[in-house]
């Protein structure tokens, strides 16, 4: 099915937040007992959200692939793994083919789940970190990551070039590491992690509203 725009594109730069283990039943405005992420609460308030909307996976790959490239995952499957890479046409294909300029940051090793070759192949490219940031095998931390990726997209923003960026956070996966300078009110660790991803999402955001490019931005949340 062919569709034919009966306007010219807004040309909004997109930005993809992909919340590792993230949940309906996490979050207060789905009922759960205790505050754990009023950040993304109150943005449940005045955003354009879903209720209904499903994870396509038990494994990250999974979300990332289906997410970004329209695919349905399969049990027990990597689709990104492999000798022969597939070439889809997915959102960083085709918004490429459109003149934007495609970042991707991950928190750990490029090599790690085969993305480097996979997203390179499939219209996405990487950015790395200093080694001293690294925190576990998961790579560096939440806040880090935001930290790193707003001058990348401050100087993409300057360059006139609509972009499109992947974040992918891995905060809320075991092993759960909680950095010395937060302070969450939970009492279990997996519940304090939930509350450190939030507040890093909270300065992110708080951050990026702050930019000159973020009233022709569109943030996508999802888990």
């Amino acid at each position: 099915r062919r569709v034919e725009a009966d306007s010219l594109p807004t040309r909004r730069n997109v930005v993809v937040i992909l919340m590792e283990s993230m949940s309906a039943h996490l979050m207060q405005t789905f009922g759960h007992e205790t505050s754990l992420t009023p950040f993304l609460d109150s943005l449940w308030q005045q955003s354009l959200s879903f209720s209904h909307f499903y994870s396509s996976g038990i494994h990250t790959n999974h979300g990332m692939y289906s997410s970004l490239y329209s695919f349905p995952a399969m049990m027990k499957r990597n689709a990104m793994k492999g000798s022969v890479i597939p070439v889809y046409s997915g959102l960083p294909t085709v918004l490429k083919e459109n003149g934007y300029h495609n970042m991707f940051f991950m928190t750990h090793e490029s090599q790690y789940d085969n993305m480097n070759a996979f997203f390179r192949t499939n219209g996405l490219f990487e950015e790395n970190y200093p080694a001293d940031k690294v925190v576990n095998g998961f790579g560096v931390q939440d806040d880090f990551l935001f930290q790193y990726a707003l001058p990348v997209l401050d100087r993409q923003a300057q360059s006139g070039q609509s972009f499109f960026s992947v974040l992918l956070t891995i905060s809320n996966h075991p092993p759960y590491i909680i950095p010395p300078y937060f302070h969450p009110r939970s009492r279990t660790t997996e519940e304090q992690i939930v509350e450190y991803a939030d507040w890093s999402i909270r300065n992110f955001m708080t951050e990026a509203l702050k930019r000159p490019w973020a009233d022709n931005t569109l943030f996508v949340l999802l888990g």
